[in-house]
């Protein structure tokens, strides 16, 4: 699913590419009772992220398969990713690749502040504490779903 949004976002930063998973994972798991990923997600001050992320994005990195490139514009220095493999639709199922189009579709042309704004007023981030597992109960309060 990382490498779907990479693919399917341009210059998809860390903590948009984060908010991208949640909204997926969130909505698919309210329709379905499970998530595509299986990942469980934590809330941070920036909004709700999968759980040990950096170690996600790292094995993927090592698997060569996502490669995270630096971008100076107007003296700013930020980072985004980049895919360095193909993104393998055959490993998900339509109704998977419905809610990933779908989450593009709502999401894809917001900054990754915006979006981050919007995850602040998910019940599922405001129910919680900083560092604190967010569980997937909360999928059916998504703002998204009304």
């Amino acid at each position: 699913m990382v490498l779907y949004f990479v693919e399917q976002v341009p210059q998809v930063t860390k903590t948009k590419l984060n908010k991208l998973l949640f909204y997926t994972d969130f909505k698919f798991f309210a329709q379905n009772t499970v998530s595509i990923t299986g990942v469980p997600y934590a809330r941070l001050p920036y909004g709700p992220v999968p759980n040990d992320y950096s170690l996600l994005y790292g094995a993927i990195e090592n698997a060569k398969q996502l490669r995270e490139e630096v971008s100076i514009d107007g003296g700013t220095e930020w980072t985004f990713f980049t895919t360095t493999a193909n993104f393998n639709s055959a490993l998900f199922t339509e109704k998977e690749l419905a809610t990933m189009m779908d989450t593009v579709r709502r999401f894809g042309h917001l900054n990754a502040s915006e979006l981050s704004e919007k995850s602040h007023q998910e019940r599922a981030w405001q129910a919680n504490d900083t560092g604190k597992l967010i569980s997937y109960l909360y999928a059916n309060d998504l703002t998204t779903l009304k």
